[in-house]
């Protein structure tokens, strides 16, 4: 038997987005009663909710949403529940050797930190955990073709911006701000978080789900 897991945050106006970035408005043009059907006029950031980070998004000649094939964001992907341990006031992503042996090149490989228990809140958008330094050379080996978590963003301990970079030369996509990971299996399923075909578009919300086994 089969579960179909909807792993993304409900849109709607006035909900909470990265700082600086455009919030969301939601306008009924035409509407009930006045009128047969319903039309709405929708304005948010490329970056709003659950999301999809094309290369475009650092890099001048980076790959658009519109260039990327399907298949990095729909297929078999891997959960890992990793460990946590502060340092210099951070919250470090650490794999054990155990989950690291699961991990193959051209994975799609979502975290679940416990983070997304935050989404919505005030503090959802500080103080988040960031990646080790040594766990973002292993994956950059790996190559992967997506890489998602239940974070606003994802972020080396350094520079927030070195991880995004460094993986999108590789053309790796990431999908940020999935809810409900915690409900994942730690194995194998099928994941998909397929964005709008946006021309020159550096990145796109998403409606991202797993189809797991019970």
């Amino acid at each position: 038997m089969t579960r179909i897991l909807d792993l993304s945050m409900e849109v709607f106006q006035g909900m909470t987005v990265f700082p600086g970035d455009p919030g969301v408005r939601i306008d009924i043009d035409r509407g009930f009663p006045d009128h047969e059907y319903q039309v709405s006029t929708i304005c948010f950031g490329s970056h709003t909710g659950t999301h999809m980070d094309a290369p475009r998004h650092f890099l001048p000649d980076g790959a658009t949403v519109s260039e990327i094939g399907i298949q990095s964001f729909a297929g078999e992907a891997i959960c890992v529940k990793p460990g946590l341990r502060q340092s210099e006031g951070k919250t470090i992503i650490e794999l054990s050797e155990a989950q690291r042996q699961g991990i193959f090149s051209d994975d799609r490989i979502i975290f679940s930190t416990g983070w997304e228990q935050k989404a919505g809140s005030p503090e959802y958008f500080g103080d988040y955990p960031v990646f080790s330094d040594e766990l973002i050379a292993f994956l950059l080996e790996k190559r992967p073709l997506l890489i998602g978590a239940d974070l606003p963003t994802l972020s080396g301990p350094g520079d927030p911006f070195h991880m995004h970079r460094e993986f999108f030369q590789n053309r790796t996509v990431f999908v940020e701000g999935l809810v409900r990971t915690g409900e994942l299996p730690e194995g194998r399923f099928f994941f998909s978080a397929a964005p709008l075909k946006i021309k020159n578009g550096d990145g796109s919300p998403v409606r991202a789900y797993a189809i797991v086994d019970e």
